[in-house]
């Protein structure tokens, strides 16, 4: 018996003991995949999504398929995407403080509901931007693009992208003033 499929029966009949030979074999892989994919990431950040990635194992082990490749590369797959999600959730968090800091709002409103309204707000705002300044705020601001990146997907340059984003900054500024939003 392989490997793989010794490690895999140990996983769907001994969960515990499975998982345990999984973390032995592949851990340190799997924490290097997500800290290439998650650079400067919190430990316990890392730590949670390496947990998930074996959980992800685990609860997928029955799926999958030896003769398609091997356990190791199927194990890289699950940790590059759970990284990756995990890297969009992080930036979700971030992005209303980041956003808020941007736009210069004052530091006092850290009252729950009204980070809420800001927020919603500043996603109204830039719901108004016009083409493509609405995709270059979404891919900075959201998806955390370097202005790089942006320029290349969207075929402008670099220049143009940052003299947009300021542009917008501004304009987001004002229609955030005049909703009531003060910096």
């Amino acid at each position: 018996m392989t490997e793989d499929k010794f490690l895999l029966e140990q996983l769907q009949n001994w969960p515990e003991q499975g998982l345990k030979l999984a973390v032995a074999e592949y851990g340190g892989l799997v924490k290097r995949v997500v800290l290439t994919v998650l650079p400067g990431a919190d430990s316990r950040d890392v730590e949670e999504c390496v947990a998930d990635v074996f959980l992800k194992l685990y609860r997928s082990a029955g799926r999958f398929q030896p003769e398609a490749g091997s356990l190791k590369n199927y194990l890289c797959g699950i940790a590059r995407h759970t990284a990756i999600d995990r890297g969009r959730r992080l930036r979700r968090l971030d992005t209303v403080t980041l956003d808020a800091a941007e736009l210069g709002l004052s530091p006092d409103i850290a009252d729950g509901l009204l980070r809420q309204e800001t927020a919603r707000l500043v996603q109204q705002a830039v719901d108004e931007l016009p083409q493509p300044d609405r995709e270059i705020f979404i891919r900075r601001y959201y998806y955390s693009q370097r202005v790089a990146e942006i320029a290349q997907a969207l075929g402008l340059d670099e220049k143009a992208v940052e003299n947009r984003l300021y542009r917008g900054r501004q304009k987001l500024k004002s229609k955030l003033s005049e909703k009531g939003v003060s910096a």
